[in-house]
C-alpha cells in the first residue's frame, strides 16, 4: 500500500458489508422512463483502522503505487500441489533407475516424454 494516506473525495460515503467498511462514492439521477430517482455505487476502497486505503483502480486513477494484486488462493494452491506432485514423482522416475533404462532402450527425448506423460497420467487420476 501506500505510505502517505489520500484524502477522501467529498462525496465519498463509508459503506458497511459485514465487519467492512467500504468507501464509495454516490452517483444519483433521475430516470424518466421510471419516473423515479436511481443511484449507482463506486467503490473506492476500504477502511482499514481508520485510514482510507484505496483499492486498485481508484489508486490508478490517482497514480498512486500499490503492491500487485495476488492470484486467486484456489488456483495458485492446485498450481502448487500439481507442481510438488510432478517434481516428486520424476524424482522417483530417477532414483529408482527408470529414467536410465528408458534411456538405454529408447533414447533421452523419447525417455523424457515418456515419463512425463506417465506423470501426467498420474496426476490426471488422482486429481480429478
Amino acid at each position: 500500500m501506500t505510505d502517505h494516506n489520500p484524502i477522501l473525495p467529498e462525496d465519498a460515503r463509508i459503506v458497511r458489508i459485514k465487519d467492512t467498511e467500504y468507501v464509495a462514492i454516490h452517483k444519483y439521477w433521475w430516470d424518466k422512463e421510471k419516473k423515479r430517482g436511481q443511484q449507482k455505487r463506486r467503490y473506492i476502497g476500504k477502511l482499514v483502522d481508520g485510514k482510507f486505503v484505496p483499492n486498485a483502480a481508484y489508486a490508478a486513477e490517482l497514480k498512486l503505487t500499490r503492491v500487485k494484486k495476488t492470484t486467486d488462493k484456489r488456483q495458485k494452491f492446485d498450481h502448487d500441489k500439481t507442481f510438488g506432485t510432478t517434481a516428486l514423482l520424476t524424482q522417483a522416475a530417477e532414483t529408482s533407475g527408470l529414467t536410465d533404462d528408458l534411456k538405454k532402450v529408447y533414447g533421452e527425448g523419447k525417455a523424457a516424454m515418456m515419463v512425463s506423460l506417465r506423470v501426467r497420467k498420474i496426476l490426471w487420476v488422482t486429481l480429478r
